[in-house]
């Protein structure tokens, strides 16, 4: 049974039951080429970049209180 088509499942099952499995699923299509995985990959980058610049923030941060605690 092609599962790719709600169709298949008039094809192969009683009305009844395609009905009802029709009603249920819902086919999520994605792209033949990954480009869904780009998408996601640039976004992981930009949180990754996004995180070291805070933690770099954070480290200055605490780099000058200590400097003034000494001062």
């Amino acid at each position: 049974m092609n599962t790719h088509k709600y169709g298949s499942f008039y094809a192969h099952l009683p009305v009844n039951q395609a009905r009802v499995l029709s009603q249920k699923l819902t086919f999520h299509f994605t792209p033949k080429h990954g480009s869904w995985l780009d998408k996601a990959d640039r976004k992981s980058s930009q949180h990754k970049e996004a995180r070291k610049i805070l933690d770099e923030q954070k480290k200055a941060r605490r780099d000058e209180r200590r400097k003034q605690r000494r001062g």
